[in-house]
């Protein structure tokens, strides 16, 4: 009910220009699909007008220049020649030089761990020769209609009452409106694959058995536009891929000028030997730090520090005390952080998971103090490890002011002594901390132990996990 009015406020705009801009947008591939139900008379109009460069359209619902260009012959069998090159993936992309194919073909099985066609609506895309690209939009703008997504190459295989009547009222005669939809079924059958690979198409050679096996990747388009529909959200990750013949790529990178978003997460690949505690060791060999320094510059840690500094500047006492209490929780949270690659190592070292004597030839450094140390008394490395942070605080840019404050002394030691406090105690609470920004609570599981794991997911990328 709410795209039906969205639809109906977008008719409503007064100022044509405004409203242009508004209707071209919603009949995009890199936006939701807008519900047209009821007003397809309307919907028709747009469509027939869209296929006309912009230039030559000064109103998108200009009912005289559709009724025109439904009864001209030449332009609306222009628009329906372009039927048939409608895919479900894309075979110009990434190479615009593949020519005279065209792939349409049922969705893959859908797989937990893998993000495909299988995961969206089914929806056809276009790519054919770029200065047909408007002519596409007729049979390829898809909108919402009796709660499916469709377009009108589909809603005309079998033609619904409604939109007869919508071509009747722009001046369409039944039976040639019936011949229009005989053409469209016959340009858009329901399965079509190419008898041979073009030689511009991007392949990928794999050993198989005493030869190679060669595997042609192609792109959906619904997965492709429903990516861009996130990109436009700000959900995900994204890096963009410029085409500079964006219109001979496909209709949808000719109405997002070139620029499609692609998902990007690359995996950490780091120059671990034989594991994580054999690339510690040859950091510290190195006079490298093992300890997570990124935690210490992420934004919400200056926030806290910033919280404690300007704490006497509220006037309400109980003000103060949270703005201190949720500033110390994310100071506790961050230096749990910082610290996390060390206390995992001594993880690993309490369970026998790392041999004792590989650990001699970094004897006398902090960590193989940290390392090696009884619960009881780990405690009193709390002078070098409070030392260590303000010496990290110091050579950085942004933290620079923070280091050995007055005022962030106490707060700060006091953080790293609880910190070892616990470490020295049976993992048997739960505790629970809470981002004041957001308003999101998390849930710390001392019992759980779970190494060098990495959760990258939202709702278009599952991303990678990698447990030990």
């Amino acid at each position: 009910m709410v795209d039906k009015l969205k639809f109906q406020e977008l008719l409503d705009i007064d100022f044509i220009a405004e409203r242009n801009i508004a209707l071209r947008r919603a009949f995009t591939a890199y936006t939701a699909p807008i519900d047209v139900t009821g007003s397809e008379a309307s919907a028709l109009t747009i469509l027939l007008n869209l296929t006309y460069p912009r230039k030559r359209v000064d109103d998108l619902l200009d009912k005289r220049l559709a009724k025109q260009t439904l009864n001209t012959d030449a332009h609306l069998d222009a628009c329906i020649d372009e039927v048939k090159w409608l895919h479900t993936h894309n075979l110009k992309y990434p190479d615009i030089r593949v020519s005279k194919q065209r792939l349409i073909t049922a969705p893959p099985f859908s797989h937990p761990n893998v993000l495909s066609s299988a995961n969206c609506t089914r929806a056809l895309g276009w790519s054919h020769d770029s200065a047909k690209v408007n002519l596409a939009k007729l049979f390829t703008c898809h909108f919402i209609w009796q709660e499916r997504v469709c377009c009108l190459a589909t809603l005309l295989v079998d033609p619904p009452n409604e939109w007869k009547t919508a071509f009747q009222q722009l001046g369409m005669p039944v039976k040639h409106f019936m011949n229009v939809c005989g053409r469209v079924k016959a340009s858009l059958p329901n399965d079509d694959s190419p008898s041979r690979v073009d030689k511009y198409s991007v392949q990928v050679r794999l050993p198989y058995r005493d030869g190679y096996l060669a595997i042609t990747p192609v792109v959906s388009h619904a997965l492709q536009a429903e990516i861009q529909q996130a990109a436009m959200a700000k959900q995900g990750r994204y890096t963009n891929i410029e085409f500079t013949r964006p219109a001979a790529v496909s209709e949808l990178s000719a109405s997002l000028g070139g620029n499609v978003k692609a998902l990007n997460y690359p995996p950490r690949i780091g120059n671990a030997v034989h594991g994580l505690s054999d690339s510690w060791v040859l950091k510290v060999q190195a006079s490298q730090t093992v300890l997570n320094q990124g935690a210490l510059s992420q934004p919400r840690f200056k926030r806290a520090l910033e919280g404690l500094l300007s704490n006497d500047f509220e006037l309400a006492l109980k003000q103060r005390r949270l703005q201190k209490v949720a500033s110390m929780r994310q100071i506790r949270a961050t230096l749990t952080e910082w610290l996390s690659p060390l206390l995992e190592w001594r993880l690993e070292v309490e369970e026998n998971k790392v041999n004792v004597s590989e650990l001699a030839c970094i004897h006398g450094s902090f960590e193989y103090q940290f390392l090696r140390r009884p619960n009881d008394h780990l405690v009193e490395l709390l002078t070098p490890m409070f030392s260590l942070l303000n010496t990290v605080l110091s050579n950085s840019n942004s933290l620079q002011k923070y280091a050995f404050h007055q005022r962030l002394m106490k707060p700060l030691k006091s953080s790293l002594k609880r910190l070892l406090d616990n470490l020295s105690k049976e993992p048997n609470a739960v505790a629970i901390d809470q981002d004041e920004d957001n308003q999101q609570r998390y849930l710390y599981l001392k019992g759980i132990r779970v190494f060098d794991a990495q959760a990258l997911s939202n709702p278009y990328c599952a991303g990678i996990v990698v447990v030990k």
